[in-house]
């Protein structure tokens, strides 16, 4: 059945009419229109409301169409000011969206394109990322990460997405600041069943691990090692490159859960991320195997997890002398919610996609405005982090990532064995012909003599490039990243990363 669907989806994208046209990334706003932007928002946002939202739109999965379109009547609703999707790949789906987006007020987008996407799909491009704005996009840039799945793995697909993390920079106008750093990345996907969790959490060195981090989670995650390394990297990534002066916030998809290590390490190491669901509440949040999404394959097959967020930073400093409260104003959640958007699919209500959003709204005090201000000091200060908590959280990450160099070493030298044995066996064969010693009948008859040497040298080559090509370059990757790791542990026991 689902391999019918998927056929007859390939079918009608590639042998019927589709509109070849791309939304391009628009021109960048001029300074005029910059001014414009914050003079018809009364000289400057008071107000951003941020939504993510993995869209589950690849090719391959049920109803894209139909879902999409819901949540298209969602943007045009203009509800919100940035929205941060991904998993959206295919140029009609990213068309309708960004004139949905348009139609709700968002004129400005962005869509990051590095990568082939599905690599057997026309139509099909790009990181799957896409960021629409209310405010104009003055800036963009896109870090790729250095480790990023397996290409032989065509099923996940992870690793012709070129997966990073990408950065808008927005012009908000007026006495809130310069703008909106806006961050937003998917890392890579758990293709695995966890092993049943024990009860309660393991503690590890002061930090409290989910169940899923507890033993070696190679051992039933592959891609554990590529997520922690891409984590750290998308850290650090915000903290060279976020202006101080700006509102910042990352929103995505992360593949991790809340309390993981590798959770709390982006939070302390992009800059003290905050939580923004979690300052406003203590629900579950769910945002994915959600008991009450209909698209969870079997309640309870998995445990449902919240890895979907809104994650930001106030400006840490001032437009002016260089205070944090130099302008005389202040950010602060307002509200944050999982948001359960829902489709219409062939006369029956579904959900548009097997993860829930997460919508948040930030509030900006203007000097002045004694009203905002008492509201915004009545919210509850977030608790100052754990350096012991946070560096045990690096410590864990690294830990991963070392178990990943060990394993595409192993990987590198088992595909290197295989080639040889290839080859060892391809000479045998051809010195076996040289001097006649193969039978014409038998287990090798002259009619495949030929293609099973072919496959031998096929299999010989494919195994070397493998091992002498990516999987080598996956293990000085990785072996980089955890080098840079260790230095920021050492840093951060010395005081000297206090950011």
């Amino acid at each position: 059945m689902v391999v019918a669907r998927i056929l007859r989806r390939f079918a009608k994208d590639h042998f019927s009419p589709v509109p070849r046209d791309f939304a391009q990334n628009p021109a960048p706003p001029s300074a005029d229109s910059i001014e414009a932007a914050a003079m018809a928002q009364g000289g400057g946002a008071s107000r951003v409301r941020v939504l993510t939202q993995n869209t589950w739109a690849l090719p391959i999965f049920p109803d894209v169409q139909e879902r999409v379109a819901g949540f298209c009547a969602v943007l045009a609703r203009g509800e919100w000011d940035v929205v941060i999707m991904q998993e959206l790949a295919m140029k009609r789906e990213i068309n309708a969206i960004i004139e949905a987006g348009k139609r709700g007020g968002l004129v400005y987008h962005h869509h990051f394109i590095q990568g082939v996407g599905f690599p057997i799909w026309l139509d099909v491009m790009g990181t799957g990322l896409l960021v629409l704005s209310r405010f104009p996009i003055v800036d963009a840039m896109y870090r790729r990460y250095s480790v990023n799945g397996f290409p032989h793995k065509i099923e996940h697909s992870d690793f012709f997405g070129a997966k990073g993390i990408g950065m808008v920079r927005l012009a908000l106008g007026g006495p809130a600041g310069r703008g909106l750093d806006v961050y937003c990345t998917h890392l890579h996907a758990r293709y695995c069943d966890p092993p049943p969790p024990p009860k309660g959490y393991v503690t590890r060195d002061g930090v409290r691990v989910t169940w899923n981090e507890s033993k070696n989670p190679l051992s039933y995650d592959e891609y554990a090692s590529h997520r922690a390394a891409q984590a750290f990297e998308a850290a650090k990534f915000i903290a060279a490159t976020r202006d101080p002066r700006n509102l910042c916030v990352l929103a995505g998809d992360l593949n991790m859960p809340e309390k993981s290590a590798g959770a709390t390490m982006v939070r302390r190491l992009a800059g003290r991320l905050r939580d923004s669901f979690r300052e406003v509440s203590d629900a579950d949040g769910f945002t994915i195997d959600a008991p009450d999404n209909v698209h969870t394959p079997a309640v309870g097959a998995e445990p449902p997890q919240r890895i979907d967020y809104v994650l930001w930073s106030p400006p840490t400093l001032g437009t002016s002398s260089g205070s944090p409260r130099a302008s005389g104003g202040r950010w602060w959640v307002e509200s944050s919610e999982v948001c359960r958007f829902v489709a219409d699919v062939k006369g029956r209500r579904t959900h548009v996609s097997d993860h829930f959003g997460v919508g948040t709204e930030l509030r900006y005090a203007k000097p002045g405005d004694g009203v905002a201000l008492a509201q915004a000091r009545r919210r509850p200060r977030p608790p100052p982090s754990d350096d012991a908590v946070d560096i045990a959280a690096v410590q864990e990450a690294c830990r991963v990532v070392e178990l990943g160099v060990a394993d595409a070493a192993a990987r590198q030298y088992k595909r290197q064995m295989r080639a040889l044995v290839a080859v060892g066996l391809l000479l045998v064969m051809l010195w076996a012909l040289h001097i006649d010693a193969l039978p014409d009948s038998g287990l090798l008859p002259a009619l495949l003599r030929g293609p099973l040497m072919v496959l031998l040298a096929a299999y010989a080559v494919g195994e070397l490039i493998m091992g002498q090509y990516f999987n080598k370059d996956e293990r000085f990757a990785m072996q980089e990243v955890l080098a840079e790791m260790r230095i920021t542990v050492n840093a951060m026991r010395s005081g000297w990363l206090r950011g």
